[in-house]
């Protein structure tokens, strides 16, 4: 009786497909399942949910022959493996991990830059299951900063992510928290940082000098009270954003801000927040998005009398 209990609970767990002829994996789920879209049938692949003869398969491109056995597992429950006060886990597939990172702690662990960090943590939580794991980090938020933040599982994804940013990004919306309350209800800032860390702003996005980085910053603001403004960004050129320079540069410093403000920080951060990003897969093309929580010590300074 036993066992046939467990025969069942697993034709439950899996729809199987017998291979009949030699293809490549797509292929092969495109002929069982015409009804479903290609971006649909590769999410089957990058959340881990196809076999091939009982392993994970994630390559579109996996070569099948006759005689083998492809299963679709189904509802394949969300990996509660992973916790920790530091950083949490938004999304995870075969290539990439969205990740929502908590304040002091660093994206990753460098010369000037050691102690805690997100690309740490998360590679330790990988290696758990497979040794040879490694993470790559797609963009960097810096230690007194939070908000979601993404590394790739390999090299390739991640230089493919980050050559295609422009392309792949549609959103990576932030929101802060700056000095004053005399900036407009909505702008563009544009400018552009020397090597040394200098900044020109500039009106004209052609005017551009040699060997610079560009960064363009749209911004909507959300409230003002109490001196200050709360605000949303979004930066559209460079994956490492430039927000707190193009603030202070402005004269609206983020609050927190030790090297550019002139407020005591009610707080031992930075007032900025990742809170959004939309984008598409760098594999797939599928459309992700993902969106936390403003900070409540913002929204806090902007709603009582002080």
């Amino acid at each position: 009786m036993k066992k046939e209990k467990y025969f069942a609970q697993a034709r439950n767990k899996y729809t199987d497909y017998r291979v009949q002829k030699a293809a490549t994996l797509m292929e092969f789920l495109k002929e069982k399942m015409p009804e479903a879209s290609k971006t649909k049938l590769k999410s089957f692949l990058t959340r881990r949910i196809v076999y091939v003869d009982k392993n994970i398969t994630t390559h579109p491109d996996h070569p099948l022959e006759r005689g083998m056995v492809v299963q679709i597992e189904h509802n394949k429950q969300k990996n509660t493996e992973f916790q920790n006060k530091d950083i949490s886990v938004l999304y995870e597939d075969a290539y990439l991990i969205v990740a929502d990172k908590k304040v002091g702690v660093t994206s990753i662990a460098t010369g000037k830059n050691q102690g805690k960090s997100a690309h740490a943590i998360l590679t330790y939580y990988l290696r758990k299951s497979n040794r040879k794991a490694n993470l790559f980090l797609v963009h960097k938020l810096e230690r007194d900063e939070s908000g979601i933040i993404i590394f790739a599982k390999d090299e390739e994804t991640k230089l493919n992510f980050q050559r295609r940013w422009k392309e792949l990004i549609i959103n990576h919306t932030f929101v802060g928290l700056v000095e004053g309350e005399g900036i407009g209800d909505n702008g563009l800032i544009c400018s552009w940082m020397n090597e040394e860390g200098e900044l020109r702003l500039s009106e004209d996005l052609a005017d551009s000098p040699e060997d610079v980085i560009r960064a363009i910053t749209r911004y909507k603001t959300i409230k003002r009270a109490n001196g200050l403004s709360l605000l949303e960004f979004d930066p559209r050129e460079d994956r490492n954003n430039k927000i707190r320079i193009q603030m202070a540069h402005l004269g609206f410093p983020l609050v927190g801000d030790r090297k550019y403000g002139n407020l005591k920080a009610p707080f031992k951060r930075i007032a900025l927040h990742a809170f959004l990003i939309r984008f598409r897969h760098p594999v797939t093309n599928e459309l992700m998005k993902y969106e936390v929580p403003y900070p409540k010590e913002f929204r806090g300074l902007v709603t009582r009398t002080v």
